[in-house]
């Protein structure tokens, strides 16, 4: 099976860019070129508290024709000056002002995984939050989204803890009670999230293990099932062995009926099936699919 190295080639070299923000400092990276056609690509990552590199080379190959924009969603270590604010709100609030922010006043397309499809999502949805900046979405690939209920989001994570062996929940237990580095915990979490244990890549998936814990105690009750926003070019893309059935997202498959599901595969499909995963990158995002 085919192991991504997260790093970047020469070919690919990443501008860095650091944007003063109502709610700290963001460092963007950029790779690729876009166009009128084919406008930016604004990335969201799983979590909370995951950091963006996982997802890097998965997506590298759309940059041949696309502006791909990455950034790290704000953590209590990047935010100190909001830290008595810092909510999953806050984290919405953030994302509309950049994404209005870099869409300068154009499309933008988005990818986001797991957690990060929920943040876009209620980053529309929740009505506290319609006076907030904002821009126009056009293409939409929601990776192994999230459920949008406060009880089906509960219920998927109670299907991954089933699945972990009860020595390695006392690890975890133990690890979160001492603030474990992130790092630590991920390389012990991530074979439950996939079926080959071989696909993982090397390098760390990073986790901030406090920023984590301190939204997921503050995810009160939700449930944005009756409010998703009215968009019209989104792709769900869900895998067969995910922890997240297809039960437990079947508001978002009411509202956005363009779905694919990737089989023999677990939470991270550009891991374990890359043929099938960058096919539908390129069938979403070609450059036809954004002139029609």
């Amino acid at each position: 099976m085919k192991k991504y190295n997260l790093r970047t080639t020469k070919e690919n070299l990443m501008q860095t860019e650091t944007i003063k923000t109502p709610f700290g400092l963001t460092t963007i990276k950029k790779i690729g070129h876009g166009s009128l056609e084919n406008p930016s690509i604004l990335v969201l990552h799983g979590g909370p508290g995951y950091t963006h590199d996982y997802l890097v080379e998965p997506l590298k190959s759309l940059s041949s024709d696309h502006s791909l924009i990455f950034y790290d969603q704000p953590t209590l270590t990047t935010t100190k000056d909001h830290a008595e604010n810092f909510t999953p709100e806050f984290i919405c609030k953030h994302f509309k002002w950049l994404s209005h922010h870099l869409a300068k006043d154009k499309p933008l397309n988005i990818i986001a995984h797991s957690w990060g499809c929920l943040l876009f999502l209620a980053s529309q949805a929740d009505p506290s939050l319609s006076n907030e900046p904002s821009c126009e979405f056009s293409n939409c690939l929601l990776l192994n989204p999230t459920p949008v209920t406060s009880k089906k989001f509960a219920a998927c994570s109670q299907n991954l803890m089933k699945r972990i062996a009860k020595l390695d929940k006392l690890k975890l237990l133990f690890w979160t009670l001492t603030r474990k580095e992130g790092s630590t915990i991920m390389k012990s979490l991530l074979p439950y999230y996939v079926m080959d244990h071989e696909t993982i890549p090397q390098e760390e998936v990073a986790l901030d293990t406090k920023t984590y814990l301190t939204l997921a105690q503050k995810l009160k009750k939700f449930d944005l099932s009756q409010s998703l926003p009215k968009l019209s070019k989104v792709k769900l893309v869900t895998c067969d062995h995910d922890f997240i059935t297809l039960e437990q997202i079947d508001d978002l498959t009411k509202a956005y009926p363009n779905i694919e599901t990737i089989e023999n595969s677990g939470h991270f499909p550009f891991w374990e099936q890359p043929a099938e995963f960058n096919k539908i990158l390129q069938e979403t995002f070609a450059q036809k699919s954004n002139q029609q």
